[in-house]
């Protein structure tokens, strides 16, 4: 599996629907879908249905990753930065908390209620096809 920079440019090559976005897309599947089978075969303890599970799983990366970064602009500044910080750069509430001069309490608050706006957006574009 590529490293966390370059996953996430492939997903911004995906949601920029670029020329090269199909590219993206098979490199994305090619990073993730053997842990997605594997996580398959060991839960499900049945090849099909681990190969079922791996391509429905790289089917909701994609639709989301097209969706991603729009849904992602919606977010305020402090919930994107919140959400960056979180997921991209792995720190700590805490360390969070001393960027947007809040709590390390209000910090966990923020990247809920975003993650859960987030949830909405990507859902909402699932359901109208986008």
């Amino acid at each position: 599996m590529g490293d966390v920079a370059e996953d996430a440019a492939l997903v911004r090559r995906i949601a920029s629907r670029s020329a090269d976005a199909r590219e993206a897309e098979a490199a994305l599947c090619r990073s993730f879908t053997p842990r997605a089978h594997l996580y398959g075969r060991k839960h499900l303890r049945d090849e099909d249905r681990a190969c079922d599970l791996a391509q429905a799983v790289m089917l909701a990366v994609l639709v989301a990753a097209r969706a991603l970064v729009r849904c992602l602009h919606e977010l305020d500044a402090r919930g994107r930065t919140v959400v960056y910080l979180s997921f991209t750069e792995g720190r700590s509430a805490e360390q969070i908390a001393a960027v947007v001069e809040t709590t390390a309490g209000n910090v966990r608050v923020l990247r809920h209620r975003a993650i859960a706006q987030l949830r909405r957006c990507i859902d909402d574009c699932q359901a109208c096809g986008q």
